[in-house]
């Protein structure tokens, strides 16, 4: 599994992310239409970012 996670707000981040193979991360502040995006990982705050880097 590739260490490298894309994180991003919109539907266009999440499908560059997933057509490259990589794990997609929501930054879910930054985005307006969190349904219609398939995310990996929901990050609700950037220092959720942090957390999600120790968890792996």
């Amino acid at each position: 599994k590739p260490e490298s996670i894309y994180i991003g707000d919109t539907l266009y981040d999440e499908q560059c992310a997933h057509s490259a193979g990589i794990d997609f991360a929501l930054a879910v502040w930054g985005t307006h239409n969190r349904e219609e995006i398939k995310a990996d990982y929901f990050l609700e705050a950037p220092l959720e970012i942090l957390e999600l880097f120790r968890s792996r």
